[in-house]
């Protein structure tokens, strides 16, 4: 009987051979599995020694793992989106003051209408509702000036946001609509410019199915949970949740939103419906779950891949090629073949595949339809590989709308043209072409500064979904960053390690996604984390439900809250600590504290290693490492701290006169203290 699954080894590559290139093979065959008597190839008498662990830091020199694997390694690596139904708090808990900002425009009869209801229960439930009807495409200083005009008479304690409803085409780019998200993003940088630090909800319509019999109606207001699960983690004191509605809510459906507004659940990523209250949690996705339907294996006629400039599309190629595809049409956003690709082609042409590379925009759609009716009617394409290209985004705070609509705009564009013509451009007779997105977890659980990315990919999951429940061939991974990819390179590459998120092997990637594609999934994640660092990092400034169904995460969590826990019941807060030192003790404590915390962040092995005195671009922080120093300053604190700290307050020895005097406020010392043996001292 053949095994279930195969792993294919090449023993020669272009330059690469001999020895060196056999054992390489090997390697690569043990460490997926399968056995190596390694005693033929090494000498009898080798003796095994340990590797030391110390010679010149008192450091691990191995990554410790927390996790055995129980399975096949993509069991490991393997992981999907669950609804957990819950029971929400009362709406008698909806209390207070709270603000509703609506669309002045929608795009249908039918959301006028389902907004005017939710607004009427939301007063139903006894707390004051303040409306604003706003244009989502307003300017962020006209929003935060009518914001202060309504807030200028009591405080607010709570915003909802039904902005995502209005899905007009946004003038600049016509599909999708980002008009919700602009607008979402719009009302969160307002809202802090207004110094309104109530809980900011966004609640959608359609735009996450909780299973098989509840639709995906709106891909584009998706978009709003992509970008909100970046908001969490950035704005974690000013962030209260998504909510999302059925497409024809009934009065029970409304009822049930005040209750999940009041908070009282825990929970910020809700889906509301008529049958009850449903929570999201990441889950595990073992393959022996699933039945394998053998639909993918070795396509034939011609598999176009997207994105040739991609590293992840190159090696997608060279993969397909490997398993016995014989055409691939390769599209590059900017350079031909001769450009740059002939080193490509001439090594698919080794490998068995002939190889096309041709320049496509496909946020285009006629340029779209133009490729697609170019393939060969004798080899018609059976598959097609969406690797969209990789943007670059901002924390939300400094956004620019314009360029964040752009941003989301590449990442969904090209998938939902090459959706739409696919079917157009199959001869009758035949299945349209099974269409594959590369998506990232950046629209699964968010990432610091990438807001506009995490939108566009949380279309690409949501469309997917959505297809695939009508019946189409469409599926969604979202991947970790891969190995080689510009994101795993120099300081972020060693970010995301320090954080638990390691690169992935693309030869492993690979075969996790045949097993996707063989077992016609729809959605599924796959990341290399270790929980143990990632888990409380991701909830260093804000708790979040998200991981509590896996459990090495969960246990990660734990132990945190027990080491916590013992430091609590042997210290004192910080405030009262600082309080009884004296003026110069009380500097002393503040910069150590921060010097701790920019120790972890730059991942430097004492926190005596931080230089106090060099500017932080110096010490090599961006956009990213700042929002995390201020997560984790404000843990530490219990202070509001803006998103800007490093660039207002642009070296240690400032921030910390600056957290000093926040802390104690009038009582604060003033001028600066050395700490004898810190880098930079003298």
């Amino acid at each position: 009987a053949l095994p279930d699954t195969v792993t294919g080894l090449g023993t020669l590559r272009r330059d690469q051979g001999g020895r060196h290139r056999l054992v390489t093979s090997l390697a690569e065959a043990w460490v997926n599995g399968l056995p190596v008597d390694w005693s033929t190839l090494l000498p009898a008498t080798t003796a095994h020694i340990d590797l030391p662990t110390y010679a010149f830091q008192h450091r691990h020199y191995w990554l410790h793992n927390t996790l055995t694997p129980q399975g096949p390694a993509q069991d490991f690596w393997r992981y999907r989106l669950d609804w957990k139904r819950v029971s929400p708090a009362e709406s008698t808990g909806f209390t207070g003051r709270w603000l509703v900002v609506t669309s002045d425009v929608y795009s249908t009869e039918e959301a006028a209408v389902q907004a005017e209801a939710l607004v009427a229960a939301l007063a139903d439930s006894g707390a004051e509702i303040v409306r604003m009807d706003l244009p989502p495409l307003d300017s962020r200083q006209r929003f935060a000036e009518a914001l202060r005009e309504r807030g200028a008479h009591g405080d607010i304690d709570g915003v909802v946001s039904l902005l995502s409803w209005d899905e007009r085409l946004h003038p600049d780019h016509p599909a999708p609509s980002t008009r919700g998200a602009v607008g979402s993003l719009t009302l969160l940088q307002a809202l802090g410019d207004a110094e309104i630090e109530a809980p900011l909800w966004c609640v959608t319509r359609g735009a996450v199915s909780v299973g098989r019999a509840d639709r995906i109606t709106s891909p584009a207001q998706a978009t709003v949970w992509g970008m909100g699960r970046v908001a969490a983690l950035e704005h974690p004191e000013r962030w209260g949740g998504l909510v999302d509605l059925p497409v024809r809510p009934d009065d029970e459906a409304y009822r049930r939103v005040p209750g999940v507004l009041a908070g009282d659940m825990g929970e910020d990523q809700v889906a509301v419906r008529t049958s009850g209250v449903l929570v999201r949690r990441l889950v595990r996705a073992p393959l022996a779950a699933r039945t394998t339907t053998e639909r993918w294996r070795r396509p034939g006629g011609t598999v176009l891949v997207t994105g040739a400039d991609d590293p992840a599309a190159a090696e997608t190629a060279r993969r397909l090629a490997r398993d016995g595809v014989e055409h691939l049409l390769l599209t590059s956003s900017s350079c031909t073949d001769d450009a740059g690709f002939s080193g490509l082609v001439a090594e698919l042409a080794d490998l068995g595949a002939s190889a096309t590379v041709t320049v496509c925009d496909l946020t285009d759609r006629d340029a779209v339809a133009r490729l697609l009716a170019s393939v060969d009617a004798e080899h018609p394409l059976s598959a097609v590989l969406h690797v969209p290209p990789t943007v670059s985004s901002d924390p939300l705070t400094v956004a620019d709308r314009d360029a964040f609509s752009h941003t989301v705009t590449a990442k969904a564009t090209g998938a939902l043209h090459l959706d739409e013509l696919l079917s157009e451009f199959t001869p009758d007779g035949q299945d349209a072409p099974v269409l594959v997105l590369f998506s990232s977890v950046a629209g699964i659980w968010g990432g610091v500064g990438q807001g506009a990315y995490a939108a566009g990919t949380s279309f690409l999951d949501a469309l997917a979904e959505q297809r695939r429940a009508e019946g189409r061939a469409v599926t969604s991974v979202a991947w970790s960053p891969w190995e080689g990819s510009a994101t795993t390179q120099g300081a972020t590459g060693e970010r995301l390690r320090r954080l638990g998120l390691r690169p992935l092997a693309p030869g492993t990637a690979l075969t996790a996604l045949s097993d996707v594609l063989d077992r016609g999934e729809t959605a599924v994640t796959v990341a290399d984390v270790d929980w143990a660092s990632f888990a409380p990092g991701f909830t260093v400034a804000r708790t979040g439900p998200l991981l509590a169904e896996l459990p090495e995460a969960r246990r990660a969590l734990e132990e945190q809250e027990q080491e916590r826990g013992a430091a609590g019941a042997d210290g004192m807060p910080l405030g009262r600590e600082i309080a009884a030192l004296t003026g110069a003790e009380q500097q002393w404590r503040m910069l150590e504290l921060v010097r701790e915390h920019l120790a972890v962040v730059l991942n430097h092995p004492t926190p005596e290693a931080v230089d106090t005195n060099r500017a932080f671009r110096e010490l090599g922080f961006d956009s990213l490492t700042a929002v995390e120093l201020r997560n984790r300053l404000k843990n530490a604190t219990g202070l509001s701290l803006p998103v800007t700290l490093v660039f207002d307050y642009p070296t240690p020895q400032a921030l910390a006169e600056f957290l000093l005097g926040e802390v104690l406020g009038e009582q604060a010392a003033t001028g600066t203290v050395a700490i004898p043996g810190a880098a930079g001292t003298e």
